[in-house]
């Protein structure tokens, strides 16, 4: 599997959690190339500073059409530093 980023698909935004974390969310959309087909995918990265100052980011993966609103809010709910 060869993936292609697709142009213009890169964004970029801030964030806060519900606890107070504060990071940056990026996405890009890209085309996962299997079997002779071409599938649309989107990629998603959260990135946030942990306690020691380390860049820390929880990425992933989805179907451009399974990608839902309800993942994201998950992820901004729940995310914490411990």
């Amino acid at each position: 599997m060869r993936p292609d980023v697709i142009n213009g698909s890169f964004k970029q935004e801030e964030f806060t959690t519900d606890s107070g974390l504060k990071g940056m969310h990026v996405s890009y959309d890209l085309k996962l190339k299997a079997g002779g087909r071409s599938i649309p995918a989107r990629n998603h990265i959260y990135i946030v500073n942990n306690r020691k100052g380390a860049c820390v980011g929880i990425g992933y993966t989805t179907l451009v059409e399974k990608d839902t609103e309800g993942v994201h809010q998950m992820i901004r709910q729940t995310l914490r530093l411990q």
